[in-house]
């Protein structure tokens, strides 16, 4: 098993939709953000301003968002989902 799938395992790294891995500590990051702009909804272009990224590298974020409940695809935007 490589150093990059251990973290993954580990909770140390993410592996986002297209095989972007980032630290664990950004995507975490990347909520806290999201939930401190105080807004429900949010969409691409808005994202990347947010985070400063790439869309490229932002539609991934967002994708895993989704798979971790904290956004919800609803057409071109995201429902930002109420904090568990």
């Amino acid at each position: 098993v490589g150093l990059g799938r251990h973290l993954v395992g580990a909770k140390e790294l993410v592996k986002l939709p297209g095989d972007w891995i980032v630290s664990r500590a950004a995507v975490d990051d990347a909520i806290r953000k999201l939930r401190e702009t105080g807004t429900t909804t949010i969409d691409v272009g808005a994202a990347k301003e947010l985070f400063g990224l790439t869309r490229k590298l932002v539609i991934p974020l967002l994708e895993q968002l989704d798979r971790e409940n904290v956004t919800i695809r609803d057409g071109e935007s995201r429902r930002i989902l109420p904090k568990k």
